[in-house]
């Protein structure tokens, strides 16, 4: 199978797994929004902290530098200050895969650590069976980082420090969040986002080493339990 058609396969796969994860998170949010009762929304800025688990679903074009691309496990937590239909604050994102490398001496599969810390915005713009709809933007910082980050390898006899450097681009992209509500302010909510990266590749055409700045982009699918903080102003009642 040829590495084009090996994409489309691992593209099709993703696009079903997504669809799967969204519908069947989607249902348990439903079901919680029905099962407690809608409290009435807080005056004033109310501070939300969640942890988060899920996947992230790496562009299948890295395949083509050898990077392991099935969906990973992966976690983070996020802290916003929302006030009436708006939201603003910082998240951190972690995933891991591996990446096969072709060295003197044999192949390795060190471990790719990707860590993203962003901004996020949102906005919430409907409800659903109780449960509300938001959209999101967020921008930030990604940080790949190879373990083991050094190897020693055997070229011909001669041993060779070979170093992997961690690597840092910039990251945007947009979302949505379906959140409903449980008891005690707390909340669960699912969110699906497409982000996008650029990164220095190089790959071999003929005899020749190709050089090149690719963007990539790739699906993150969260599952969150947050708890809301009321702020409040003087006088309000909490």
């Amino acid at each position: 199978m040829s590495a084009r058609a090996r994409n489309g396969v691992r593209r099709a796969r993703t696009a079903r797994a997504l669809a799967a994860a969204f519908a069947a998170t989607s249902l348990l949010a439903a079901r919680g929004a029905q099962a407690s009762a809608r409290p009435e929304r807080e005056p004033g800025t109310s501070l939300v902290l969640g942890v988060a688990t899920g996947t992230t679903f790496v562009d299948p074009h890295l395949g083509d530098y050898q990077w392991d691309t099935r969906p990973r496990a992966a976690w983070g937590a996020s802290a916003a200050l929302e006030r009436g239909r708006f939201a603003l604050g910082g998240r951190a994102w972690r995933s891991s895969t591996t990446q096969r490398l072709a060295l003197p001496g044999g192949a390795v599969a060190p471990r790719v650590a990707t860590t993203t810390l962003e901004a996020v915005a949102s906005a919430r713009v409907a409800s659903l069976a109780g449960a509300d709809l938001a959209l999101d933007a967020c921008a930030g910082r990604r940080r790949l980082a190879w373990t083991p980050d050094r190897m020693r390898v055997d070229a011909g006899g001669t041993p060779l420090d070979v170093t992997f450097a961690p690597l840092a681009s910039w990251v945007a992209g947009a979302g949505a969040t379906l959140r409903a509500p449980l008891p005690a302010r707390c909340s669960v909510a699912l969110s699906l986002e497409r982000a996008f990266f650029a990164l220095d590749t190089a790959h071999r055409a003929g005899t020749a080493t190709v050089l090149a700045r690719e963007t990539f982009g790739d699906w993150s699918a969260r599952l969150e339990l947050a708890r809301r903080f009321s702020l409040g102003t003087k006088g309000a009642t909490r």
